[in-house]
């Protein structure tokens, strides 16, 4: 089932299991609007690759305005509360069917926050 809005019993999920899924933040056309942006980006330039792919908030305008976006916002409000630190951005591009993951880990253990109240 998807979650449309953080309700108290899903940020005590949130704390209880240390995850909370699907939220729905975006429509069906700004998804793909952003992911046509990626696209455009790509045929141009190539795949992002090294310092494109970290921190991207800070090389476009439209990964931004994203993290920006009052949906996810308030989810992440609803969850950690209202000071919120964007450290970073990254993408993990995975074409269909490639047969590369990223496994399962904890990024809070490298980044040395206190407290540690943070979404990924």
């Amino acid at each position: 089932m998807t979650i449309h809005k953080i309700e108290p019993h899903h940020a005590e999920q949130f704390q209880k299991q240390g995850y909370l899924y699907p939220v729905n933040v975006l429509s069906a056309a700004e998804a793909a609007g952003l992911r046509g942006k990626l696209e455009a980006h790509e045929a141009e330039h190539g795949m992002l690759a090294g310092a494109q792919r970290h921190n991207s908030h800070l090389l476009f305008t439209w990964v931004d305005q994203l993290m920006r976006h009052p949906v996810l916002l308030d989810a992440v409000e609803a969850l950690i509360g209202p000071n919120i630190l964007v450290r970073g951005s990254s993408f993990f591009v995975k074409e269909a069917h490639d047969q590369r993951f990223v496994s399962w880990h904890q990024d809070a253990t490298d980044w040395g926050l206190s407290p540690l109240e943070v979404v990924t």
